[in-house]
């Protein structure tokens, strides 16, 4: 039986998995720590694909299976309040006068042609690849000779995607439907890429003109001055106790949030545990490491740090037990 801490991902990945030789992925497998994120020169990119090794021109910098979704219009968030009555819908149904008011973030990350709806969206770390054009010349962290890398469709790590591309979007809509993966991306170098260079595709020159026009549009939203990215304190360990929160409080964006299990202990006795009550304002937090957390977590505090790694914390939930007088 297997534990409850083991990740439900992790489960239903190993579940798929073709057990294979050591021989076997020493003659077919492609290495996929050959970038790790790292931070970005380029102005505004924040992360990027750190090359780990040395990678040669004409290698395979990062296989990318995609996520092909067949209507872009299914990546549209729609208003769940009726602009005219005001009404309230659950969901993600919408309705009439429900309509579209931005797109979801996953849009950001997939490729595609403007005067078509499907969408291609890497599952892979060819998502932490940056922009770069010999458009851009004169751009902090992108070479004059423009980018060190390139897409192409997938060679022979996977074979179908040369039968993928001879479908209909109608036999591309059945077949994933029916739980096929469709096509595959790669990225291949362009030239040498040094051990921590950032590798760098292009995005095309809609894109680039659709990103120069939204930096020019672009306001800070008011009272920004308190807004601290979640992912800079976690690089600097920033995790604060009780007693140093009340010298020093956290940024009103920021709120500390703990993994649980739910086998961690057997409670026998309202006595084995420390209850605490408090109220967290009907506030959702979303966690900044990935769909995993956004499961076994609850809001928490730092009673005593032991090291930079190890800490005695309190976590809060709704309720733990029914107390009475």
């Amino acid at each position: 039986r297997r534990s409850n801490r083991e990740s439900t991902p992790k489960v239903l990945a190993e579940v798929g998995l073709h057990r294979r030789t050591v021989e076997w992925l020493e003659e077919n497998g492609i290495c996929l720590d050959t970038i790790l994120p790292g931070k970005s020169k380029i102005p505004h990119a924040g992360r990027g694909a750190i090359a780990q090794r040395f990678i040669p021109m004409g290698a395979i910098v990062s296989p990318a299976p995609l996520l092909n979704v067949v209507n872009r219009e299914n990546l549209k968030v729609l208003d769940n309040i009726n602009q005219e009555t005001g009404e309230y819908k659950g969901g993600f149904e919408g309705g009439e006068n429900f309509g579209p008011i931005r797109d979801q973030l996953l849009l950001n990350y997939c490729f595609g042609h403007k005067e078509s709806l499907l969408l291609l969206c890497p599952q892979s770390s060819m998502v932490l690849m940056n922009h770069c054009s010999t458009r851009r010349a004169g751009i902090e962290g992108c070479s004059d000779k423009g980018p060190n890398a390139k897409i192409q469709w997938a060679s022979g790590w996977d074979p179908s995607t040369t039968e993928w591309l001879r479908k209909s979007m109608q036999d591309i809509t059945n077949e994933t439907k029916g739980g096929k993966r469709g096509l595959s991306f790669e990225v291949v170098a362009t030239r040498d890429i040094s051990l921590g260079e950032e590798v760098t595709i292009d995005y095309g020159e809609n894109w680039e003109k659709a990103w120069d026009a939204h930096v020019k549009s672009w306001v800070p939203p008011a009272n920004n001055e308190a807004y601290v990215p979640v992912r800079s304190m976690i690089d600097r360990k920033d995790f604060r106790t009780l007693g140093e929160l009340k010298i020093k409080p956290y940024p009103k964006n920021i709120r500390l949030i703990c993994y649980y299990y739910e086998d961690n202990q057997e409670v026998t006795s309202q006595d084995d545990v420390e209850v605490v009550e408090k109220k967290m304002s009907g506030v959702d937090y979303r966690s900044d490491v990935g769909m995993e957390g956004e499961h076994l977590t609850s809001p928490c505090d730092i009673v005593e740090r032991h090291s930079d790694c190890q800490y005695r914390v309190m976590q809060y939930f709704s309720s733990i037990f029914s107390c009475t007088n």
